[in-house]
């Protein structure tokens, strides 16, 4: 719905107006404080509903149609051929993507690879554990458990630290 704001001499009309959702009715002759005020939260609710339009998405195929899924709600998204799985929950969703590609798009909303297969979102991480052979597991908030790779340990503790420290 478009921002609206009812600007009249006649007042019986703005039971009506925010029936319909206006965001605000104001009745000649306005005020200059009125009249800021308004345009204040007509400023806010803007901004709000830009940022909400700029959120990250992925649209994935199911057998019931397209499905968007918010990037802040992925966990974790693995590669599958020339296919990533992307992981919300205890649910997956296939993406024709490669995993590279995937990576690229949306590293900048906190993701970090795991091992060659794997990408992790750090906001997700509840603990990072030692397994009995040596290696480094990470736990997820759903409870999954995906393989740090020897060789990303160091820069995936790195970017673990910085997101803890945001």
């Amino acid at each position: 719905m478009p921002a609206v704001v009812f600007l009249t001499a006649y007042d019986q009309f703005a039971i009506r107006a925010f029936e319909t959702q206006a965001l605000d009715y104001l009745v000649k002759p306005v005020s200059e404080a009125r009249f800021a005020a308004t345009m204040k939260r007509l400023s806010r609710q803007l901004r709000v509903s830009a940022d909400a339009r700029h959120e990250a998405m992925i649209v994935v195929t199911t057998a019931r149609g397209a499905r968007v899924l918010p990037v802040r709600e992925i966990e974790w998204i693995e590669a599958a051929d020339n296919y990533a799985r992307i992981w919300i929950g205890g649910r997956n969703y296939l993406l024709r993507e490669p995993l590279q590609r995937l990576e690229a798009r949306i590293r900048a909303h906190g993701f970090v690879r795991a091992h060659r297969r794997a990408l992790v979102q750090l906001g997700c991480v509840r603990a990072l554990k030692p397994t009995t052979a040596g290696g480094l597991v990470v736990v997820l908030a759903s409870g999954a458990t995906i393989r740090v790779s020897r060789r990303r340990r160091a820069a995936f503790a790195r970017a673990l630290r910085s997101n803890q420290q945001l």
